[in-house]
């Protein structure tokens, strides 16, 4: 599991992107501070992809 590591988080972010709440809901049992910083994550993903230029 040492070198599928970064494979991994990028298949559950894919994962957590497309399945949406059905893994949040794992991942808050599990671990609640890592979820959060996902939940930011994802938000800044779907804030990235809907909007289609940069607000900054």
């Amino acid at each position: 599991m040492g070198t599928m590591g970064c494979h991994t988080k990028q298949m559950r972010l894919r994962g957590v992107l497309g399945m949406g709440r059905l893994r949040v809901r794992r991942c808050h049992r599990r671990r609640a501070e890592w979820c959060r910083e996902f939940n930011t994550a994802i938000a800044e993903n779907m804030t990235a992809a809907t909007a289609p230029a940069d607000t900054t």
